[in-house]
């Protein structure tokens, strides 16, 4: 059989809640009501069995040093940083959630000192192969679930009007009103622009921080 990718997984959660709130709605819901992806209703949907807890203080719950998320597998609990900024938890919920949706069991992965960060796993401590290749996983769950690749390009498109965006063309001149060197740094203009001047910028649109939605443009090559 055919192993199905984490982006796949994704994929098929998404549509699966899209199937969900079409029979609550008596239609199909607009692109402004499904995103940001709610996901307390995917959880409450795919994931009854599952309860939150947010702590300031994520120690107390069997954490050896400070991070964002955890997902106990035993307690069938997710424990989220009350602290940490509304992006940043939807990000790591979703990259929890993507620990269970692809079994793997738990992660016991911590950083020696200071907050972990998920879309950093090569940080992540220790460095082990299979802990790391399961972070790498479920970032790409959790990318997918947030910013679904085709709802990226087709937002991108709508704003921009381009598919892709090179950075020494006269329309990043336009959009972007300044000069980049680096794919990088206009990638985070992008990533915050109102151009058009009455559009959500694409990270609130998908409700995602300003790191992760640059993340996710320069890996489906959106500028360069």
């Amino acid at each position: 059989m055919k192993k199905v990718s984490p982006r796949e997984q994704a994929r098929n959660k998404l549509l699966e809640l899209y199937h969900k709130q079409t029979e609550l709605l008596g239609r199909k819901p607009k692109e402004e009501e499904f995103f940001p992806v709610d996901l307390d209703e995917l959880r409450g949907f795919l994931l009854p069995d599952w309860g939150v807890i947010e702590s300031r203080d994520l120690l107390h719950h069997d954490v050896s040093n400070p991070i964002l998320g955890k997902a106990d597998f035993d307690q069938k609990t997710f424990y989220l940083d009350s602290d940490a900024e509304l992006p940043a938890r939807r990000f790591t919920t979703a990259h929890e959630f993507g620990h269970v949706f692809l079994g793997h069991g738990g992660c016991k992965l911590r950083r020696d000192e200071g907050p972990r960060s998920a879309l950093r796993p090569q940080q992540l401590e220790p460095p082990g192969p299979v802990e790391v290749k399961q972070e790498r996983e479920a970032n790409a769950f959790a990318a997918e679930l947030l910013m679904p690749e085709r709802a990226v390009l087709r937002e991108f498109r709508k704003r921009f009007e381009v598919d892709r965006l090179s950075i020494r063309s006269s329309q990043a001149q336009l959009v972007l009103n300044n000069i980049y060197e680096r794919a990088e740094d206009a990638a985070v203009q992008l990533a915050t622009s109102r151009y058009p001047a009455n559009s959500r910028p694409l990270m609130d649109f998908f409700g995602v921080s300003r790191g992760a939605m640059r993340v996710r443009l320069l890996q489906l090559s959106l500028v360069y």
